[in-house]
């Protein structure tokens, strides 16, 4: 049930702050799935408050690609760079999940950030 009422939650549009609180809650759901669609609802939100970039942030510790991947896509998306994300993301770069790191690469690219150690570690 969690999943599907966070999947509905995402599509609604509505960045009400009991709904982005709600969402904020369920990326520290048990499943897997659950925190993945609330990571996409955050995106599709375009909401980039310093508590949803932290609560993000905090995803890109995660081991699951299935967590790692909406994380990574949506600060592409949100365009929000804290010094901190642009060093998760490089180290992203480097998982042994595909669409993680391809992902990662993405959102760099998309931050615009072209420091000499982003541009190399794109190149390498």
């Amino acid at each position: 049930m969690r999943y599907y009422a966070v999947f509905a939650l995402g599509k609604l549009g509505n960045a009400a702050p009991q709904v982005v609180e709600a969402l904020l809650a369920l990326l520290k759901d048990e499943s897997q799935r659950v925190r993945y669609h609330a990571a996409e609802a955050l995106g599709n939100l375009g909401n980039a408050a310093p508590q949803v970039v932290e609560a993000l942030l905090a995803l890109l510790k995660s081991e699951s690609g299935i967590v790692l991947y909406p994380a990574v896509r949506i600060f592409g998306i949100l365009g929000n760079t804290p010094p901190k994300l642009v060093g998760a993301l490089l180290l992203l770069l480097k998982n042994e999940s595909g669409i993680v790191s391809y992902s990662a690469a993405q959102a760099l690219g998309k931050l615009g950030n072209a420091a000499p150690q982003v541009v190399e570690a794109l190149l390498g």
